[in-house]
């Protein structure tokens, strides 16, 4: 939770992964639509997303297994990854101490120092970058318009 947006990792069976943030105070959804830039990978899929105290995004990734940095959420910096398994692990998760970030990945227990997460957007090429998603996006309004309920 922000001071005025709710953000979520997106979950989908639609959309290869992202984050839907709710604006409070206008009352309306935005989606920012992720995928790897290698072709090999076709899920970007979140269980845990914080925003830390150092103005940094870090999201643990159920599939593949992964830590992942931001600084906009919509460009992706690798942090750690474990595993290209594209069974969903919910056992990623991420804690914030004070200098330092600790992430469980259901096989590794990682302590990184904020410091050398901060660098990574600066030294690293993106591993997930936002795209259109426009066929997903039809998809999501057939999807929409055949579930509407007329009451």
């Amino acid at each position: 939770m922000l001071k005025d947006k709710l953000v979520f990792g997106m979950d989908s069976g639609i959309a290869k992964g992202g984050i839907g943030v709710y604006d409070v105070d206008k009352h309306r959804w935005s989606f920012i639509f992720l995928k790897w830039r290698g072709k090999d990978v076709k899920f970007a899929q979140m269980c845990d997303l914080k925003l830390l105290n150092n103005r940094l995004y870090i999201a643990g990734l159920g599939t593949l297994q992964a830590i992942v940095v931001s600084l906009d959420m919509k460009t992706w910096h690798l942090a750690h990854a474990e595993g290209f398994d594209e069974r969903f692990d919910v056992h990623v998760n991420i804690s914030e101490g004070k200098d330092f970030v600790a992430c469980s990945t259901g096989k590794s227990l990682l302590l990184l120092t904020k410091d050398e997460l901060k660098i990574l957007p600066q030294i690293s090429d993106p591993v997930i970058v936002n795209y259109r998603a426009y066929i997903e996006r039809l998809r999501g309004l057939g999807f929409n318009l055949k579930h509407r309920s007329p009451y």
